[in-house]
């Protein structure tokens, strides 16, 4: 009895000291709205391997990742859906956004590629990984793009026999549903004839590419980009035989569907038709100076707006000193100030700026990625005790008794120095790339009083955003335009004309510290009559490849005794090529060679052809190879 006691009274304390517990908090059954977000998982991407996703406002982003080593340049294009790309490194950093999107990766590992919705309204899309400026090589070898090293050989046509039949006039539809994939098509051709043939892609990744044999199996034509954007066309092709020709389409390894085109002529297709003579306010044929002068520096000399001197550091302690003017304040404030130092190879600049009191306003010695120093003064963000005094005064030293050459110039707003790229003529696009910082692109073009024109300026890499303004010959603004066309892209619709001369089209950067590609076009909407026509331009074709180290590459082009052709050959985006072309007659002499008239390394020829035949435009470059876009334009008299 006393045990069943003694268990009854540790029953009791047990039940006392667990009702004296505190009771926990009923917890809360999580709903969707607080349970933490997962990110997608990534799906695999392989190079020349175009792969599908869909987005939804439910799953509005959407990861691929793939494996690459340091040095690879790439391009990622998707298409479908509204949607963004952005690229992030093996350790998370972003490394660009846009589409397409390019980058030159600098590290070896896993790289993650994030897809997003934009809008609402979600659904399928493909997306494509390549390498910048190459050729799938999966694609069969049968007609392979022009590669060849010094005389070029003849290339054999593909088989007549499996070839579709194309009629002028009649669209031809076709669809590359894997990414080795090649149409090729044949048409009967007759000698002193011309054509011309557009592949337009109407859905889907690919890239168009034309290639053209002659009967006897010589390739005589070739194009990628000539027809704006990623359209190709063969334009004002002379045929120099009667026969069948053979026409191969590619989609440069990528799939979707395109429209096939092909128009005969007896005489040249012309870009723009001009009207006829009747009134004397015309462009004069002032040469346009593309390579300027640079002065030497006078010891304390001003700085005018975007006009470079050059100076030297000749003994270690020396100085170089400069007055660099402060624009009063007007209606929003002053104009910001840029000063840039473009050394010499061994010279390692420094830039002090210091006000007319003795106070130092701003000093840099740190060279940016294009190797340049730059120093920017925004007045409006700085102490007005700072400014109240003008002129400033710049000194260049050498860092630790460096001593050398250099260039140094002042500009007006955010950029300081400008690169004069050549005259434009209408109705065909003119790639570029910035790859400086704070400077400014000028295109000269040719207008008379009464006509109305318009412009654009196209980011083609989702990342530069360009700024486009139209100068008077007298050097006054006429006009300028950020983002008019859309996103990042400026547009001009309409503008009209009211003095004759050589009007400049500049292009700048609206962040004067960003670099990057875009495209240039105008176009008349009127056009004033004139009794000097202007020349006949056709674009004989467009491509951008990839070069490897100590290899060029040939490009063909029928051409007729007499003809003038312009060539530019610029250094792809994030390209380490110092571009060099040459034009090589028929017997394989070469008759014109450039390396750096285009600027920035680039090159540009003009030359004029002494016999008929058929010549090859050779790509070559300075030690490293890269990725490159190649423009050959024929200039005709009026």
């Amino acid at each position: 009895m006393r045990g069943a006691l003694a268990l009854w009274w540790i029953f009791v304390i047990a039940y006392l000291l667990t009702a004296c517990q505190p009771t926990p908090p009923e917890q809360a059954i999580p709903t969707l709205a607080v349970l933490p977000t997962q990110p997608p998982t990534p799906q695999p991407l392989t190079v020349w391997q175009p792969a599908s996703g869909e987005l939804s406002a439910a799953a509005p982003v959407q990861l691929w990742q793939f494996s690459a080593n340091a040095g690879e340049a790439i391009t990622l294009e998707a298409s479908g859906t509204a949607l963004q790309l952005a690229l992030y490194d093996p350790l998370g950093n972003p490394l660009g956004e846009g589409v397409p999107l390019q980058a030159l990766l600098q590290a070896s590992g896993v790289y993650t590629v994030q897809v997003t919705l934009l809008g609402e309204l979600g659904g399928a899309y493909d997306i494509g990984l390549s390498y910048t400026g190459q050729i799938n090589p999966f694609l069969p070898t049968a007609t392979p793009r022009p590669v060849m090293v010094g005389f070029p050989t003849a290339s054999p046509a593909p088989s007549v026999a499996a070839a579709l039949t194309l009629t002028s006039l009649q669209p031809a539809f076709g669809a590359f549903n894997l990414p080795d994939e090649r149409h090729s098509y044949s048409f009967q051709g007759v000698e002193a004839t011309y054509i011309r043939v557009t592949m337009t892609r109407t859905d889907g990744l690919l890239d168009p590419y034309l290639l053209l044999n002659a009967p006897d199996g010589r390739l005589i034509a070739v194009d990628d980009n000539s027809g704006g954007g990623r359209t190709a066309q063969l334009n004002g092709v002379l045929l120099p035989q009667t026969g069948v020709y053979t026409l191969t389409a590619s989609g440069e390894g990528l799939t979707g569907t395109y429209e096939l085109r092909l128009e005969v002529d007896f005489a040249p297709f012309e870009s723009t038709p001009r009207a006829a003579v009747t009134e004397a306010a015309t462009a004069t044929a002032e040469p346009i100076q593309l390579t300027p002068p640079i002065p030497t520096a006078i010891y304390s000399q001003f700085l005018f707006d975007h006009a470079p001197v050059r100076g030297e550091i000749d003994r270690a302690g020396d100085i170089g000193r400069y007055r660099v003017p402060i624009t009063q304040a007007v209606s929003g404030g002053r104009e910001p100030i840029t000063v840039g130092v473009v050394p010499a190879p061994g010279f390692i600049p420094q830039l002090e700026l210091y006000n007319s009191a003795g106070g130092l306003v701003q000093a840099v010695n740190t060279l940016g990625f294009d190797g340049e120093l730059l120093l920017t003064i925004d007045p409006d963000a700085t102490d007005e005790n700072t400014l109240k005094n003008d002129p400033f005064t710049l000194f260049v030293t050498g860092v630790e008794g460096s001593i050398g050459g250099y260039t140094v110039s002042y500009g007006r707003g955010g950029t300081r120095d400008e690169v004069r790229r050549g005259e434009i003529f209408p109705d065909r696009p003119y790639p570029a790339i910035q790859s400086r910082r704070a400077v400014r692109d000028v295109w000269y073009v040719r207008l008379n009083r009464g006509d109305v024109v318009t412009l654009a300026a196209v980011s083609s890499d989702g990342r530069f955003d360009p700024i486009l303004e139209v100068v008077r010959p007298d050097g006054t603004l006429l006009i300028r335009d950020d983002n008019s066309g859309g996103g990042l892209d400026a547009n001009i619709r309409s503008v009209q004309i009211l003095q004759a001369g050589v009007h400049a089209v500049r292009i700048l950067g609206a962040d004067p510290l960003v670099t990057g590609a875009y495209s240039l076009i105008w176009r008349y909407v009127e056009s004033a009559p004139t009794p000097t026509p202007v020349p006949r331009i056709t674009t004989l074709f467009e491509v951008d490849d990839m070069l490897t180290p100590a290899t060029t590459r040939d490009y063909p082009a029928l051409l007729q005794a007499g003809d003038t052709l312009q060539i530019a050959l610029n250094a792809g985006v994030a390209s380490l090529l110092d571009p060099v072309v040459e034009l090589v007659a028929p017997d394989g002499t070469v008759i014109g060679r450039d390396d750096d008239s285009g600027g920035n390394l680039n090159a540009r020829l003009v030359a004029s052809v002494p016999q008929t035949g058929l010549y090859q435009v050779r790509v070559g470059g300075y030690l490293n190879g890269g990725g490159f876009v190649l423009s050959v334009v024929k200039v005709a008299p009026p």
